[in-house]
């Protein structure tokens, strides 16, 4: 089991190395960037939507996993459970606010 530091929802260097079978290249710390930046809990599914979706777009999730997969890890990984996370074919403009995060952590 992964120990996480929920005041920070945050993993130690050594626990990222551990999701290599999800995240291409430095994809888990960009992920666990936007995580927080997000302040993601069980109620923000669709900030976790965007996350897949934009993440999957610039190649830094693997093409196999899909939105199951995801969710079954962020259950595992951060304790955090979501009914279902919606899938949605594009990135939307409402999005503008997401993106300016993201672009802003890669651009690091």
């Amino acid at each position: 089991m992964i120990a996480i530091d929920k005041s920070k929802n945050d993993i130690t260097d050594v626990e990222k190395q551990l999701h290599p079978n999800i995240f291409k290249k430095n994809g888990f710390e960009i992920w666990e960037s936007m995580f927080e930046k997000f302040n993601i809990t069980k109620t923000k599914r669709t900030d976790i939507d965007f996350m897949f979706e934009v993440m999957k777009y610039h190649n830094l999730i693997y093409k196999n996993i899909g939105y199951n997969d995801i969710k079954d890890w962020i259950n595992k990984v951060y304790q955090i459970s979501f009914e279902k996370i919606k899938y949605t074919n594009h990135i939307a403009k409402s999005n503008a606010k997401r993106l300016t995060i993201f672009n802003d952590i890669i651009s690091r």
